[in-house]
């Protein structure tokens, strides 16, 4: 009874941007990028030619995360979208990129007396 109380005093437009804020934003899909590419300029081997890369430049951006940033921002560019409305998950909110870098940093350090000869391999 509480919350029908609630509801009712906020209405349904401030419950519909609520909802609309708290969802997680989505990247376009990739066969949906491949197909307007198609459709505006022709086989993705010619904008990559186009753009001045290799052939299959524009495949591999499209399939591998920070393979090219440049490249991903001259395709988003190209198509008439922010690179953050495309890919979401490899940029910040201010448009830098997400480093894709692992921490490669040991979690425990392993006695010398375990390791062969006392030095690692």
């Amino acid at each position: 009874m509480l919350l029908d109380q609630k509801r009712e005093s906020v209405g349904p437009t401030l419950l519909r941007e609520v909802a609309i804020m708290a969802r997680k934003p989505r990247k376009v899909h990739v066969e949906y990028l491949k197909a307007e590419i198609r459709e505006k300029f022709g086989p993705l081997s010619h904008v990559s030619k186009a753009m001045g890369m290799s052939d299959n430049a524009v495949s591999n951006i499209l399939s591998s995360p920070a393979y090219s940033i440049p490249g991903e921002r001259k395709l988003a560019k190209l198509m008439g979208w922010d690179v953050r409305e495309v890919w979401p998950d490899r940029y910040h909110d201010d448009g830098t990129p997400v480093p894709r870098v692992a921490d490669r940093q040991p979690t425990c350090v392993i006695p010398a007396d375990l390791r062969q000869n006392g030095v690692a391999a």
